[in-house]
């Protein structure tokens, strides 16, 4: 299935730039299939502020993406999505609840900004299917 659009999670970054990590091939690989396909790719603010705890961000492959900022309406659908999430504590009991809560800000940006698809550890997932 060719996607239109694809959202980059930190644990991404980290492995398409961490060239001794177990999946930096594959993050190259998916990386290069994107600007291959054409796929626009988008960077969440909120991914560059994770992604500085441990590297300089200007080190992301900041030409081939586009940065998008978490806003208002990021935040309010974020916390819709976090609220549904808290519902069903059992059924999340083993997460760690700041993975979810920053989880949830992406999911809000996918979805706000209709973006057809979302890659982290090198583990593609799109709106009707997981890789």
């Amino acid at each position: 299935m060719q996607m239109d659009s694809i959202l980059l999670d930190t644990s991404f970054c980290i492995r398409l730039l961490k060239s001794n990590d177990d999946l930096h091939q594959n993050a190259k690989d998916y990386f290069k299939y994107f600007l291959e396909k054409k796929t626009e790719i988008f960077l969440s603010s909120i991914v560059v502020a994770e992604y500085f705890v441990k590297d300089d961000p200007a080190n992301l492959p900041l030409e081939f993406v586009k940065i998008i900022p978490f806003d208002f309406f990021d935040g309010k659908t974020a916390g819709e999505f976090h609220s549904i999430l808290l519902n069903h504590k059992e059924q999340v009991a083993s997460i760690e609840r700041n993975v979810i809560k920053d989880d949830c800000k992406l999911m809000a940006q996918l979805f706000n900004r209709n973006i057809q698809g979302y890659i982290t550890k090198v583990t593609l997932y799109d709106r009707e299917t997981q890789y």
